[in-house]
């Protein structure tokens, strides 16, 4: 018995083979994070100096919503609530919204509403100039779901290739230690003593199968000292 491999084979039975049959068979699952992304608002349209354009959108509160917004033309862009909508309809001059950029064509910023309601997207051009402005915008918002992942897919051919190599060290435990091709070569030695040599001429004729010829052989190789 090859006791380095019996050694390795338990090592890797207890504490690989056992632990990943134990999770492959009772069908364990992984948590995974995964970022997704929600469309919350795209729309394209052409505001002008006589047309401006207002969009209403729904928000969550606390919710981190990037805002994505791109112009042909520069325009003043504003984000308000309900109430600062209806005084922006009575008089824009006084709106005091809650965001506010003037004179851009391109925005990217992140909008983090204090509570779930409707804003409003208020889009005008400059009032001294005449040209329209074709408009992209998206706002979107990111979330992290965690998942419940079934791991039989990932840890099957990993199982499989531990017991592979948990059998080959199993098989290498138990071989002989010269292994199946070396074999033992044992010799075997006959002796006839003076004190005891009808006893032992008697012993290899009925016992061993020797016949007269061969002890005779053996008497001469003795007299000869070729066998002692």
């Amino acid at each position: 018995m090859r006791y380095k491999y019996l050694i390795i084979f338990f090592f890797v039975l207890f504490f690989i083979e056992l632990p990943l049959a134990y999770i492959y068979y009772s069908g364990q699952e992984k948590a995974v994070e995964k970022s997704i992304k929600e469309i919350d608002l795209s729309d394209s349209f052409v505001v002008s100096r006589e047309n401006p354009k207002y969009v209403a959108v729904q928000l969550d509160g606390r919710i981190i919503h990037q805002v994505v917004l791109s112009s042909s033309n520069k325009i003043n862009f504003s984000v308000t609530d309900l109430e600062g909508f209806l005084i922006w309809q009575n008089d824009p001059e006084e709106l005091k919204p809650l965001e506010y950029f003037y004179q851009v064509d391109k925005l990217d910023f992140p909008f983090v509403p204090k509570e779930t309601k409707t804003y409003y997207l208020i889009f005008e051009t400059d009032p001294l100039l005449s040209a329209n402005a074709s408009v992209n915008i998206e706002i979107s918002s990111f979330y992290v779901e965690v998942i419940r992942e079934d791991i039989l897919n990932t840890i099957e051919p990993i199982f499989q290739g531990t017991s592979v190599i948990t059998v080959l060290l199993f098989i290498l435990s138990i071989l002989p230690k010269g292994g199946l091709s070396r074999k033992k070569i044992e010799k075997t030695f006959y002796v006839l003593s003076e004190e005891g040599r009808s006893h032992d001429i008697t012993y290899l004729k009925e016992f061993r199968g020797f016949s007269e010829n061969e002890i005779n052989v053996l008497r001469l190789m003795q007299t000869k000292s070729r066998v002692s």
